[in-house]
């Protein structure tokens, strides 16, 4: 097991362990997809969000063993470029890949901040009549170009 915490975190190292060993008993579930779950749970007394990424099929998990980083070390470390670049996202407390003996990835978890929301970019986009819609089309606008201008290639708003 390979554990990277934020400096932030680094004293709550056996918590962060700890709610990814009882990542499917404890929690509340947000999203239960057919190749990752959304968790969120307490660490301490901040709520956090827990993703787990499944584990990929032999191909993919060379690929993310050895050409390519891990979905976990992704979000981890563009959660981080995105706060050095003033952009808004949930703070990234931690990632953690599972290997098999022979160095191949079996799964992984990422572990940031939770963010409540009032609406998800789908309910704006398939409801014509939510409220202000126009206006939160504008922001959301102006924020998709803030994150061209900090060279963010983002590929789903979702």
């Amino acid at each position: 097991m390979s554990i990277i915490i934020h400096s932030k975190y680094k004293s709550k190292e056996d918590a962060i362990l700890q709610l990814v060993a009882n990542f499917f008993n404890e929690g509340d579930l947000i999203v239960a997809g057919a190749r990752n779950t959304i968790k969120s749970n307490f660490l301490a007394e901040e709520k956090v969000n827990i993703k787990f990424f499944q584990k990929p099929g032999i191909f993919k998990s060379i690929i993310y063993s050895f050409f390519r980083s891990t979905k976990a070390k992704r979000s981890f470390d563009y959660a981080n470029y995105l706060i050095e670049h003033n952009i808004l996202t949930p703070f990234p407390i931690a990632y953690i890949e599972n290997r098999s003996g022979l160095g191949l990835l079996k799964d992984s978890y990422y572990i940031s901040e939770q963010i409540d929301y009032d609406f998800t970019i789908r309910e704006l986009i398939h409801d014509p009549l939510f409220p202000e819609r126009n206006i939160i089309l504008e922001q959301f606008a102006e924020f998709t170009f803030k994150m061209h201008e900090a060279k963010v290639n983002f590929l789903d708003h979702s």
